[in-house]
């Protein structure tokens, strides 16, 4: 049987350090390694295929994630550092600027200097187009800024993950007289969530407006400075748009309607229908995740009679990879992919763990919390440089409120629309929403809402995955492959310990890049 998991792990490798090796490097050893392997086989008569198709895979990653991130590969970098007349169409929702009057757009270009290209730049400005709108702008076409601290959130990939490489300011935005067109899945559903944006603002305000936009269109950007600041401590602001509740939602509605066909039918368009899904969801890493496994998994039953969970996650995994290797960077994706893993693995034990628990509900939303609180751990303070204290069970109240906004404020939304009011729901809607502000408030008043903790290197990530691997052999009870696991863990940590017992009296000064 193909281990795609494995697979899917060398060609993770190979994208995470597409940095350090050149492309030419990477190819001229894959070439080597087959000459060797090929040597090998005419003494042994077996030629070794496992290892060259992991090694591929390595080689692969780096190859793929070298031509995305490389500027000169698209349009618009013939331009850079030239003063432009361009055209493009507003291809997602405005985002304003926190500091100034500046709204940041994501234009689709179609023309620069009446020459056709086909590119997305992010531009700034102090005009007021709107999302759908043809516009012409003019300006310098600039390459996105640099990471300027080693552990700051780096602008410059995140962008990049979107198909975006440049940037420019203009003041001379303009409505254009040629009308772009774009019927692609992700334009449809950004339109879509346009709409029910500007229908949210004319009954909402302020951080319920906010909220509202996050849980329903998966908006962030809309709350207020001092609610966000207490989003981000609390460690609450995931919970605000859950990519697993859409997409339960989603499942449940076409099993809904496409109950009429037969078994085989619906199979090919629930697959169809996931795919068409992610492509809308193109900006979203973790609901892509999450619309290409499930159409694995129907895919896999529907054909083989069965399924190998972590191959599921391996397919995904090089799925994901191969149409855009820089999501494999996404801290939503990684901990998204990693979270299904330690699920597959510890859910049962943690589960019978947890008898004392009887509401079978609280005890399945306790068990998940557990194993992706603390087998993330790490991971999280890798990213996110902090650890939130109460996680677990702000959950168990956050999610119920979610999921009955993401039920009754469409119903209420279409309400409001046709009869412009809807008490009922109206006041359910808002108790919701009142008891979503304030669980975070009183959660940061009541103190230790989160501890920073310093982001842990190479070593401690390693020293992790093997306790995680020591975890699954105990559970599977294999248990001379656990202690062995456990053993090298145990063995780097004393080391690492040792060594920083051993260095402190060193001094270390640490430079930070304030602009």
């Amino acid at each position: 049987m193909v281990e795609y998991i494995k697979i899917a792990v060398f060609f993770s490798i190979g994208v995470y350090i597409y940095e350090r090796i050149d492309i030419a490097f990477a190819l001229i050893f894959l070439l080597s390694l087959i000459m060797v392997l090929t040597v090998v086989s005419v003494f042994k008569h077996k030629f070794n295929t496992k290892i060259l198709v992991m090694m591929t895979a390595l080689v692969m990653g780096t190859v793929l994630c070298n031509a995305q991130v490389s500027e000169n590969a698209h349009d618009l970098y013939k331009y850079e550092g030239r003063y432009v007349t361009a055209v493009g169409r507003v291809c997602e929702i405005p985002q304003d600027s926190e500091e100034d009057e500046n709204v940041r757009y994501v234009i689709d270009v179609r023309k620069v200097n009446n020459e056709k290209v086909r590119d997305k730049i992010l531009l700034t400005s102090d005009n007021k187009p709107e999302y759908g709108d043809t516009v012409t702008f003019s300006g310098f076409i600039d390459e996105l800024p640099e990471k300027l601290n080693r552990n700051g959130f780096d602008y410059k990939k995140y962008y990049k993950k979107l198909g975006i490489f440049f940037k420019s300011y203009s003041s001379e935005v303009k409505l254009s007289d040629e009308v772009i067109k774009d019927y692609s899945p992700y334009a449809i559903n950004n339109s879509f969530k346009n709409s029910i944006s500007k229908l949210i603002d004319k009954h909402y305000k302020g951080d319920y407006n906010a909220i509202m936009k996050a849980v329903l269109i998966g908006d962030k950007k809309e709350f207020s400075d001092d609610f966000d600041k207490l989003l981000t401590k609390t460690g609450t602001k995931r919970y605000f748009y859950s990519s697993y509740l859409h997409i339960m939602l989603l499942m449940s509605l076409i099993t809904l309607v496409l109950g009429i066909f037969k078994k085989r039918t619906r199979d090919i368009l629930t697959v169809f229908l996931l795919i068409i899904y992610a492509f809308a969801n193109a900006n979203n890493t973790v609901s892509i995740r999450l619309a290409v496994m499930i159409a694995i998994i129907i895919f896999t039953e529907s054909k083989f009679g069965r399924k190998y969970y972590p191959d599921i996650v391996g397919i995904t995994l090089l799925a994901v990879g191969a149409a855009n290797p820089i999501m494999l960077f996404d801290a939503g994706f990684v901990m998204s992919v990693l979270s299904a893993i330690m699920i597959y693995y510890f859910y049962d034990f943690m589960y019978g763990k947890l008898k004392f628990i009887h509401i079978k509900y609280i005890r399945r939303l306790f068990a998940i919390g557990v194993i992706c609180t603390i087998g993330l751990l790490p991971v999280s303070v890798y990213f996110f440089g902090a650890v939130s204290i109460y996680s677990i069970v702000l959950s168990i109240i956050m999610l119920p409120c979610v999921t009955v906004i993401m039920v009754l404020a469409p119903i209420l939304l279409v309400m409001l629309v046709v009869f412009n009011t809807a008490p009922l729901f109206k006041q359910a809607v808002d108790c919701v929403l009142f008891i979503l502000k304030l669980v975070p408030t009183i959660s940061y008043k009541l103190g230790l809402v989160s501890h920073t903790v310093a982001k842990p290197n190479l070593l401690l990530l390693i020293i992790y995955t093997l306790a995680v691997v020591g975890g699954v052999k105990y559970i599977k009870k294999k248990n001379s492959q656990m202690r062995i696991a456990i053993f090298v863990s145990a063995a780097l940590m004393t080391s690492y310990v040792i060594g920083e017992v051993i260095s402190t009296n060193n001094v270390e000064i640490t430079f930070v890049n304030v602009g």
